[in-house]
């Protein structure tokens, strides 16, 4: 394991030094060298020696190299910014460079975020591991500390706008076949809006003072009337709100009222938490159905037969309080009293064998509910769907992982092969020279 190891240092540490010296790289080589180096990083841990971090020096000095950090080619600079990421994960909490070529870096990282709008951008899968890092690793800690509140806000639109769900039907019945349908066509996994919109939370939750600027965004997918808005950006930009919505109260009322715009074209989430009522917003739900299930309590056979027993109790108590005015008199209230428990005992058997006359709930609110209950029994599918779809696209990553490895493993023995023939193409003119003297 520790020779393992120590081969995994010797690797980064050859990767610095030549990224340092001035040879030139064709685009596609330097992907691919960069490809490798950033599964290297990966297997990096936290908990590592001191001699990892002289393993990683020269390599930090390149990354921030003019040639490397401003490339002509987007997509180099992306996997740039994919590599330092990996370095400020493995050497967190300390900051591997200084507090101005980090927030250079940071302006990097955030416009990589661009590319998670385009699944197709050679770039797509080095953006999201980024911004899983960012997530995981909580590295927008360190931008709030380095005050690029201008770096936040941009950062907050780009997952707003990237998002491009379309907007599907409402009835319960087709939840669950436009959610596939909606899962196949999108550009993105649903562990990207995990990701984004923890983050988010994250930032809100630790700033001191939120700025109205940082609030601007979510506030503009907000808003009532815009039906350009994309759903699922809505609902991102409506549940970081929930997430931290006892810190962003106060400066939810300010953003709003900067904003230029009435309370009341927001989202009801929004006029919830400015209120202070958001809870109340929460129970609705949980109250209506209580309350459903009261009513068909209520109104079930067996409570029927009960009530009739009740009454039919009454009424025998009531002829037995009765005072007897002479023996014909009482022998009367016996007969009265008889019928009245044989029609009882007609009546509750006449309930039990035929139970479907019985009349069942029909309200509005038992309506609603059994609405509700198919929505839950959908959701439930839904989501259980997307754990096995997130299985899935975990082992396509993974597949993806070693297809990147062996294509790198690949040139390298392309490399190879290609300086092999070089050396039999000088082997054979050497021979040709020989029998050139030999025949002369």
């Amino acid at each position: 394991m520790a020779a393992s190891y120590n081969d995994l240092e010797k690797k980064i540490l050859d990767a610095g030094k030549k990224l340092l010296e001035p040879r030139p790289y064709s685009i596609s080589s330097l992907l691919l060298f960069l490809d490798d180096l950033n599964l290297a990083l990966r297997r990096v841990d936290q908990d590592h020696p001191v001699s990892t971090q002289e393993a990683l020096s020269p390599l930090k000095n390149a990354f921030v190299s003019e040639r490397l950090f401003n490339h002509s080619n987007v997509h180099v600079r992306v996997a740039v910014a994919l590599c330092i990421i990996e370095v400020m994960r493995i050497t967190a909490p300390d900051a591997p460079y200084d507090d101005d070529k980090m927030k250079e870096i940071f302006g990097l990282v955030v416009s990589t975020f661009e590319h998670l709008s385009n699944k197709s951008s050679p770039s797509y899968t080095n953006s999201v591991l980024i911004l899983e890092t960012v997530d995981l690793a909580k590295i927008c800690l360190v931008m709030l500390d380095l005050g690029c509140d201008a770096l936040l806000i941009e950062m907050f639109q780009h997952f707003l706008k990237t998002l491009r769900f379309t907007t599907g039907l409402l009835c319960a019945a087709y939840v669950l076949l436009y959610f596939i349908y909606f899962l196949y066509r999108d550009h993105h996994p649903m562990r990207v809006s995990s990701h984004m919109e923890n983050i988010m939370t994250l930032v809100l939750e630790e700033s001191e003072d939120i700025p109205p600027g940082l609030l601007s965004p979510i506030l503009g997918h907000l808003k009532k009337d815009d039906k350009k808005i994309p759903q699922v950006s809505r609902k991102l930009a409506e549940q970081v709100l929930i997430n931290c919505a006892s810190k962003v109260k106060t400066y939810l009322n300010e953003a709003v009222k900067s904003s230029g715009v009435s309370l009341d074209k927001y989202s009801n989430v929004v006029a919830s938490i400015c209120d202070g009522t958001l809870n109340a917003l929460k129970q609705n739900e949980v109250v209506v159905q209580q309350d459903t299930q009261e009513v068909a309590e209520e109104s079930t056979p067996e409570q029927t037969g009960v009530l009739k027993r009740r009454l039919n109790q009454e009424h025998s108590e009531e002829a037995d309080s009765s005072e007897e005015s002479d023996p014909a008199e009482t022998e009367a209230q016996t007969h009265k009293r008889a019928r009245v428990e044989s029609g009882s005992m007609m009546e509750n058997t006449t309930v039990e064998a035929e139970p479907a006359r019985v009349p069942q709930p029909c309200s509005a609110t038992h309506q609603l509910a059994k609405v509700k209950q198919s929505i839950v029994d959908t959701i439930t599918s839904v989501r259980q769907f997307r754990s096995e779809l997130e299985t899935k696209e975990q082992s396509l990553v993974d597949t993806l992982t070693s297809v990147q490895q062996f294509r790198s493993e690949l040139k390298k023995k392309e490399d190879t092969l290609e300086a092999s023939l070089l050396e039999v193409d000088i082997l054979g003119e050497k021979i040709l020279g020989i029998n050139k003297i030999l025949n002369s």
